[in-house]
């Protein structure tokens, strides 16, 4: 802040001391050239000598239009100083002859206190009503002097007739800023003179470089101790909130960031409250998870083992019926050990999907089939209601997957009538097939609406062994539609049972 503000003062400095005099000039020639614009638009209308007058006072700039004899046609007289009143015809002749031979423009800075122009300062006859003193000729003996009738004040000429020294009755020390131009005015060529007055600025450079002074001093001092209390400010909540993560990165997910002071940081301490509670919830989840798992790995195990050792230790037990069982638990642990695997692939995004356009329908019924077969004894009863065979473009063995983990999570919750409806919806205009899985089992709170998809989520916290799918089947499904770009969702009423959806393109109908 203190380098910014330094920054700033700089160029305030130099601006007000070392280019305001540049910058005055620049503007007072802007003036003038806007001034000659203005009187040239108007040199041929009826109300020149208005429009004179008005440029006149708006620039502050004294006017004159000469012809090439150095007739006057206009004047306009701002002040009694006014250079270019003051010169002589002869004077005028020569500037005019000047501007002729030249490119049509004059411009000229006067300094008063500095010799004439050699064409403003020519000799002039003796016979000048301008003569000096008794006095004046006393002090410079020795000297020869001749007089400028039109300039106010005394040419002295030493003998040597090198050197030119200007004595003013009236001394000034503004400036003259004189720019001239040759146009035509109806049926001849006029030139049109401006004098307007620089007032010289070292007198407010110098007013203004001692109040710049003290203004930089007190601003720098202004500045610092801002910095200090906006760094403090600023530092302080900080601080408290990277104490207070220190704390969540040991594990204490119950911290809680109170920020209270500007909104950035109260929106930090927010996110970071909120990431503290989704932490601590993950955690809550993947204690579930492993006790769900464990007991999901430790059942076929246990089964397993069991029988394995039944078949082994008493005889005539080793019989297809148990051998069966054996094969089931061993399917069993290996479709969840599976299922952990592309979960943790999915989420860490090295799982890729291979699309290609095949017949869903086809591809639902005969998930419906497999799934029937596998609990044709436990009487469940699935239904698929469809009007035509449609064709998508997606990856088949992940949707695949996705419609199995749906099927055989209603299967596991729904009611006490076993039944579970599959429902394939098309919408033509949208380009779009919806798939719903309804199960009528007690459906699902509004608040755990949202976290069914989340990873390591059981809503029934009591745990049960699942009859088809392993309880981590959800995770996976919503991390294969968002891989599809596909939408995808929940509907339930508690106590109504569930719906779960996800609609992808469609290609076409396809013939059967």
């Amino acid at each position: 802040m203190v380098s910014f503000v330094s920054i700033i003062l700089l160029a305030i400095w130099l601006m007000q001391t070392v280019y305001l005099d540049e910058f005055y000039r620049y503007i007072k020639t802007r003036d003038l050239h806007e001034a000659m614009n203005n009187i040239e638009s108007a040199i041929n209308n009826e109300d020149l000598e208005d429009a004179l007058n008005s440029v006149s006072e708006q620039s502050d700039t004294c006017i004159m239009i000469v012809d090439d004899d150095a007739t006057v046609e206009y004047t306009v007289e701002r002040t009694s100083e006014c250079r270019i009143h003051r010169w002589s015809k002869l004077t005028m002749k020569s500037y005019l002859r000047r501007i002729r031979e030249g490119d049509g423009t004059y411009t000229k800075i006067y300094l008063n206190e500095e010799e004439e122009d050699p064409l403003e300062a020519k000799i002039q006859p003796k016979e000048s009503d301008d003569r000096p003193s008794e006095e004046e000729e006393g002090e410079h003996s020795g000297s020869e002097y001749e007089y400028n009738t039109y300039s106010p004040g005394i040419i002295a000429r030493s003998k040597n007739k090198e050197k030119y020294d200007r004595l003013f009755y009236n001394q000034s020390k503004t400036e003259d800023m004189i720019y001239a131009k040759r146009i035509t005015m109806g049926d001849k060529k006029v030139t049109i003179f401006l004098d307007t007055e620089v007032s010289p600025v070292d007198t407010t450079v110098a007013t203004i470089r001692i109040q710049l002074i003290y203004i930089t001093i007190i601003v720098i001092l202004m500045t610092i101790v801002l910095a200090i209390i906006l760094s403090r400010k600023i530092a302080r909540p900080i601080i408290k909130i990277n104490r207070q993560a220190k704390e969540l990165a040991k594990g204490r997910y119950d911290t809680v960031f109170d920020g209270t002071t500007y909104r950035e940081v109260n929106e930090l301490s927010n996110t970071l409250t909120t990431a503290a509670v989704e932490l601590g919830k993950t955690e809550q989840f993947q204690r579930d998870l492993i006790a769900n798992v464990s007991h999901d790995l430790r059942t076929p195990l246990t089964m397993i083992v069991g029988y394995a050792e039944v078949m082994r230790d008493i005889p005539g037990e080793n019989n297809p019926e148990n051998v069966q069982v054996v094969i089931d638990e061993g399917k069993r642990l290996t479709n969840l050990v599976t299922d952990l695997l592309d979960m943790s692939k999915l989420q860490a995004g090295v799982s890729k999907i291979d699309p290609g356009e095949y017949d869903l329908t086809d591809s639902i019924s005969a998930i419906i089939d497999r799934i029937a077969k596998m609990t044709e004894k436990d009487h469940y009863h699935i239904e698929f209601l469809y009007k035509e065979h449609v064709l998508v473009y997606a990856d088949e063995k992940k949707i695949y997957q996705v419609l199995y983990n749906l099927i055989g999570n209603a299967i596991n919750y729904t009611g006490d009538d076993k039944r579970v409806i599959v429902k394939q919806e098309v919408f033509v205009e949208d380009k779009k097939v919806r798939i719903q899985v309804i199960d009528t089992g007690e459906g699902i709170k509004k608040e755990d609406l949202d976290a069914v998809w989340q990873r390591y989520y059981k809503v029934d916290k009591t745990h049960k062994r699942p009859v088809v799918s392993n309880g981590i089947g959800l995770s996976i499904s919503k991390n294969i539609l968002e891989l599809h770009q596909a939408d995808y969702g929940v509907e339930s009423e508690y106590g109504h049972g569930s719906t779960f959806y996800f609609e992808i393109p469609f290609t076409k109908f396809a013939n059967k």
